[in-house]
């Protein structure tokens, strides 16, 4: 009976339960940590594929516009521009020029013609303020460029116009 006793301690039910919860929540634990690192791996891998995939895609859109030959430019010649300088002395001296205007698109064509009178104006206002000597040499090229430049753009819109070409320069 003894030996009985000593059996049913060892085979207290209590017991047993504990030792089945702590082996079955040992392996629920790791069932939990599989599937999150699971997740994890997943999560990372998915983003490193969407933004490595992502970056081709624009790579090959970035390409394919360098590979298109751009839009030829819209040239806008202006009427000669024949002005009177101002001078210390007596004697008159004039310059005579021959302006284009280089645009972006067609359509902004339609646009310098409506304001040509705007800016050729203001094209002759700047001019008549100088004096011989700033507008002669490249330095005085370079100041009407960007003096008329300023004013094409101020008319019509800054992205616009792209440049100010001069085709006739003479300072008599």
């Amino acid at each position: 009976m003894a030996d009985d006793d000593d059996a049913t301690e060892d085979d207290d039910p209590e017991e047993m339960d504990g030792e089945e919860e702590e082996s079955g929540g040992g392996k629920k634990k790791l069932i939990i940590i599989i599937v999150i690192a699971l997740l994890v791996l997943g999560g990372g891998g998915g983003a490193a594929y969407f933004f490595l995939a992502g970056g081709d895609d624009a790579k090959k859109q970035e390409e394919a516009k360098k590979d298109e030959p751009p839009a030829p430019p819209v040239y806008h010649e202006f009427p000669q521009i024949l002005v009177d300088l101002k001078t210390k002395r007596g004697r008159s001296r004039f310059l005579k020029l021959k302006v284009m205007a280089e645009m972006g698109a067609q359509e902004d064509l339609a646009t310098m013609k409506s304001y040509e009178p705007k800016i050729i104006d203001g094209f002759q206002t700047f001019l008549r303020e100088q004096d011989p000597k700033s507008l002669s040499g490249r330095e005085g090229t370079e100041k009407m460029r960007e003096a008329f430049l300023g004013v094409a753009q101020g008319a019509i819109g800054a992205k616009k116009v792209k440049a100010i070409l001069f085709r006739e320069i003479l300072l008599q």
